[in-house]
């Protein structure tokens, strides 16, 4: 790869590392989901309707580029290396950051509340035997992300082992020139769309597949970014991304980002729907918010990518330390993010301005810790 790619997509990777960061912080003030520690656990309409907003504006594209851009760097890492080798790898940097978090960092995350709120004393051990009777979400907490990870690595081994004439390193391969054609686009939206409201008709947004831990409502997303990132290596359509495709889609995601607004309006403040339809089931505000949310997803990954290569494609110093340990702000920060807010707990504040004052620091803090980790011999190689 050129080297100013590596570097807006280094700067891509620190953007969506600090939503990850900013996200499971809004849990805690009042946003939708479960966290180790949550402050607010009912929030007025104005607090709701700005966590709800972030998470469908951030969530909605990120963890998908996340998803696209590991499909990238693992067909580049394994069409370099020996099988063998690619597989060491994957295990040591993602199988044991997984294992390091299910059972020592979760534990101690799930036992800082009794600590800090009930004043007991941290009992690390009893919290790690239930994670592992009843292994269910809090289990891997946000590191699901590794797991689902590694089984998408070894898939894609598999299929490069056994359909080697399929395999998007197969030598000689089809190149594919030009960005595709917007019904391309629409065909994968569409497709994006049909397979996760079907999902979501029995496996609705909060739904946990308990022996994996993991969330199926967004699989067919997750999957498809993942192959996507996994022929990049054979096209040039980032490059191939110009001002005037940009320039459409910023329209289109513009329009997108006004009827969100409304019908988070009319939802809350007039209709006074159940929130809890749009998460999954058959009915219409399932496939609306569905749709919604794959059309703005393939829309923001376009106008990222295409932003990021034209106007972030270098780094400063802030740039460059935040780079070296975002993935150990990663796989840290709920820990951080969680130890945080309960030292901030008896600072009484409306919670959206609490959470906007204590994220930069969340943000810091996470980066910072990290980079204490990685200058442990032997944790950079990992971290």
């Amino acid at each position: 790869m050129p080297k100013q790619r590596v570097l807006f997509l280094d700067n891509i990777k620190i953007l969506l590392a600090i939503l990850v960061i900013i996200i499971h912080l809004a849990i805690i003030y009042g946003g939708e989901g479960g966290w180790y520690y949550k402050e607010v656990t009912r929030s007025d309409s104005i607090n709701s309707a700005f966590f709800i907003l972030l998470f469908l504006l951030s969530k909605s594209y990120g963890l998908g580029l996340f998803f696209m851009m590991s499909g990238l760097f693992s067909s580049i890492s394994l069409r370099g290396k020996k099988t063998s080798q690619f597989i060491k790898d994957r295990l040591l940097r993602l199988g044991l950051p997984l294992l390091l978090f299910t059972f020592i960092l979760a534990p101690l995350a799930r036992s800082l509340q009794t600590y800090f709120v009930y004043h007991k004393s941290i009992d690390v051990f009893a919290v790690l035997k239930s994670n592992i009777i009843f292994f269910d979400g809090n289990a891997v907490g946000p590191l699901w992300f590794l797991e689902l990870l590694l089984i998408f690595t070894f898939l894609f081994v598999g299929w490069n082992a056994l359909f080697p004439n399929s395999s998007p390193i197969t030598p000689g391969g089809k190149f594919y020139k030009g960005f595709p054609k917007t019904k391309s686009i629409i065909a994968l939206i569409a497709g994006l769309f049909i397979t996760s409201f079907i999902i979501r008709i029995w496996f609705p947004f909060g739904w946990i597949f308990k022996p994996l831990a993991l969330e199926l409502a967004d699989l067919p997303q997750y999957t498809a970014y993942f192959i996507i990132g996994l022929y990049l290596p054979r096209t040039n359509w980032i490059e191939a991304i110009d001002r005037k495709t940009a320039k459409k889609w910023f329209i289109a995601m513009a329009s997108l980002f006004a009827l969100v607004i409304l019908i988070l309006l009319l939802v809350t403040q007039f209709l006074h729907i159940d929130i809890r339809q749009f998460a999954g089931g058959l009915n219409a505000y399932s496939a609306l918010f569905t749709l919604w949310e794959m059309s703005y997803s393939v829309g923001m990954n376009i106008l990222v990518l295409y932003f990021f290569r034209k106007k972030v494609n270098k780094q400063g110093k802030l740039a460059r330390f935040f780079s070296k340990n975002v993935y150990a702000a990663f796989v840290f920060h709920a820990i951080v993010i969680t130890l945080l807010a309960l030292l901030l707990k008896d600072i009484h504040l409306y919670p959206m301005l609490k959470y906007l004052l204590v994220a930069p620091i969340a943000i810091f803090a996470s980066f910072g810790v990290g980079h204490l980790f990685r200058i442990i011999p032997g944790l950079n190689k990992i971290l």
